[in-house]
């Protein structure tokens, strides 16, 4: 079956000495470009600030590195994944960039891509921050809090995203991969202000799939992971095993397990670029038996089940409860037949849904994107009231609010990195990191 991925859609160009960058329509945030075209050369890794790296490590190397490039006012997060180290890091890329393309011919919410020429680059636009980060707004361990994200402001992104997902899946198209990292939310003035709750968006699509597209190698993610359905999990775990087979008959080495000494790892490279064989998950998206619907919201509840701690209202939880048992049953029949329905569920969980959140956060910079080492803590229950009705229409709100008498919170101030007392950690990074930090390493089938 011929791939259906379109070649004209929204991507910025960088490939020429003197090319201009096209700004295009359509992204999920603020377009907070001059009106006139700049004029760029094309960028090296000299002009990226790196701010972090993989965990994987092959042959002792991180498999990927993440920087910021900043162009102007416009600020790019840069993806690297060298071709040296894994026999899988072309083929990875390459998907992500033809999804990314797709669903930018879709209008789904996914940040605009930047082509700078390289094939070993992936450059997106920043995105905001990550629910991953947002959910701990309580800080982690030695590093400065961040203003409250309260929990109809958590849910509320959830809501919102599930929403903007549908025409998504109702294009044939499955984000297998989706949790707190990879959902981001933007700013009201792209790098600072007030969260858009109601833009929330996805990025990382190097395990998105789409009907039609003839898929011909497994998903390369662990099919145990708790946020997979089992309808789906099941699927990743036969297409895997196939090729498991194939590598063993053929006395190769797993693609994940690449930069061997010797011949090992030229044989294991031929081996998966030589690998064609039909896959069950493509099939099954196909002929229309594998809801996307029902996979997705599995997925989203299974990341809204923390949230049940922060209801300190008998009454929210109870209703939370209900609705998280459904999203997530096991029998995907008994499911909400779309995610519409399971967001406008969610919504009615609080009393009013915001569309921004309460307090400001300040300019980011590089060494906001940094992720802390070791394992994050749960969120704690605190109190938090019903949200104020007058956020319903309130869209764009000042970057600097005036204090609200009477609240012991007070929004953070827009200060200079240098003079914060520490920085804020894990926010974009959680995200662009994803794979890294959220998954399993794909070799442990």
């Amino acid at each position: 079956m011929e791939r259906r991925f379109p070649t004209n859609c929204d991507v910025r160009r960088l490939d020429g000495m003197h090319d201009n960058l096209t700004l295009t329509q359509g992204s999920f945030m603020p377009n907070t470009a001059s009106p006139t075209q700049a004029i760029f050369t094309p960028p090296t890794d000299t002009d990226v600030q790196w701010f972090g790296e993989s965990q994987r490590l092959i042959g002792g190397e991180p498999d990927s590195r993440y920087g910021w490039l900043q162009r102007g006012d416009e600020v790019y997060i840069v993806k690297a994944i060298s071709p040296d180290l894994t026999a899988y890091a072309g083929t990875l890329l390459q998907h992500e960039r033809a999804m990314l393309r797709r669903l930018a011919d879709i209008n789904a919410p996914v940040p605009h891509m930047l082509d700078v020429g390289r094939d070993d680059w992936l450059v997106t636009h920043f995105g905001g921050l990550s629910l991953q980060r947002l959910t701990h707004a309580g800080g982690l361990q030695g590093l400065a809090p961040l203003p409250r994200f309260g929990f109809a402001e958590r849910l509320a992104a959830w809501v919102h995203l599930l929403r903007r997902l549908q025409p998504v899946a109702d294009k044939g198209v499955l984000v297998i991969d989706l949790y707190s990292a990879n959902v981001v939310v933007p700013l009201t003035a792209t790098l600072q202000g007030q969260l858009r709750l109601h833009e929330a968006a996805l990025i990382d699509h190097a395990h998105t799939v789409e009907a039609g597209m003839d898929m011909r190698r497994p998903v390369w993610l662990n099919h145990d992971m708790a946020r997979l359905a089992p309808e789906l999990s099941g699927t990743m775990k036969a297409d895997m095993a196939v090729l498991k087979a194939a590598f063993a008959k053929a006395g190769a080495a797993l693609p994940g397990y690449s930069k061997m000494p010797g011949q090992l790892d030229g044989h294991s490279r031929r081996v998966w670029a030589q690998y064609d064989a039909p896959q069950k998950l493509q099939k099954l998206l196909d002929q229309g038996s594998l809801n996307r619907d029902h996979a997705m919201q599995f997925a989203a509840g299974v990341v809204l089940r923390p949230l049940q701690v922060l209801c300190i209202s008998p009454r929210r939880r109870e209703k939370l409860e209900v609705v998280l048992k459904r999203m997530t049953a096991a029998d995907a029949s008994q499911r909400y037949p779309t995610l519409a329905q399971a967001a406008d569920a969610l919504a009615q969980v609080v009393d009013a849904l915001p569309l921004v959140s309460q307090h400001s956060y300040a300019r980011l910079q590089p060494i906001d994107l940094s992720t802390p080492n070791g394992s994050e803590p749960l969120p704690e229950p605190v109190p938090d009231p019903e949200p104020d009705s007058t956020t319903l229409a309130a869209i764009f709100i000042d970057p600097n609010p005036a204090p609200t008498p009477g609240t012991d919170q007070q929004p953070q101030p827009h200060l200079p990195t240098a003079f914060r007392p520490a920085p804020m950690l894990y926010l974009y990074a959680a995200a662009a990191m994803g794979a890294a930090l959220g998954t399993v390493w794909p070799g442990l089938w």
